[in-house]
């Protein structure tokens, strides 16, 4: 008996986007998707945009993705960092409606890719909120967070401008390094991140 099929975007009506809906499981099940049609302007706030950093690897892993047309199961090829994003933001009891662009948005089709990425300020704007997936945690990484929230609470923009790694204890030092680690990853440096 024949493998799943290769996944085929379906085309998209003017002012459509795809609505990626992430199915529950345990996080070490595979990702299971389908794959909806809407209309932009009707389905504000019922969806949240996903950002992230492609990276430069080509998409190696694959998720399972329900075909509107046939009802058939399909595997579409990922890359392992959108792939590990969906795995952590997979709930066990939920659907998760969810823009990512890799997925919603027919890469091998080069009119719609024009097409959708001049939609892509208002496809985060109509979102609920943007999830940003900045990659899998390391050793720091939880101590960076940490200390961003420290830093959130002091009331004067002085006290961190003052901040200097050669005057900092040892501890504060640590937590400094381990943000300039978090702020390091590639997210921070995209063009639309970066942006004034």
């Amino acid at each position: 008996m024949p493998g799943p099929q290769p996944y085929k975007h379906k085309d998209l009506d003017e002012g459509h986007i795809r609505i990626l809906h992430l199915h529950p499981g345990e996080r070490h099940y595979p990702i299971f998707v389908s794959i909806s049609r809407e209309k932009l302007s009707s389905i504000r706030n019922t969806y949240e945009a996903l950002s992230w950093e492609w990276g430069t690897e080509i998409g190696s892993q694959h998720i399972r993705i329900l075909d509107e047309g046939s009802h058939e199961t399909c595997t579409l090829p990922v890359r392992q960092n959108l792939l590990d994003a969906l795995r952590q933001f997979r709930t066990t009891d939920s659907v998760i409606r969810l823009w990512a662009d890799a997925v919603c948005i027919d890469q091998k089709n080069g009119e719609e890719k024009k097409d959708q990425i001049g939609m892509m300020t208002e496809i985060y704007r109509s979102a609920t909120q943007a999830r940003v997936w900045l990659g899998n945690a390391h050793s720091d990484s939880a101590e960076a967070l940490k200390y961003v929230d420290e830093l959130v609470k002091l009331d004067h923009v002085e006290h961190i401008a003052g901040l200097a790694r050669n005057d900092l204890d040892e501890s504060t030092a640590k937590k400094v390094n381990s943000l300039i680690n978090l702020l390091k990853r590639g997210w921070f440096s995209r063009r639309w991140v970066v942006q004034v």
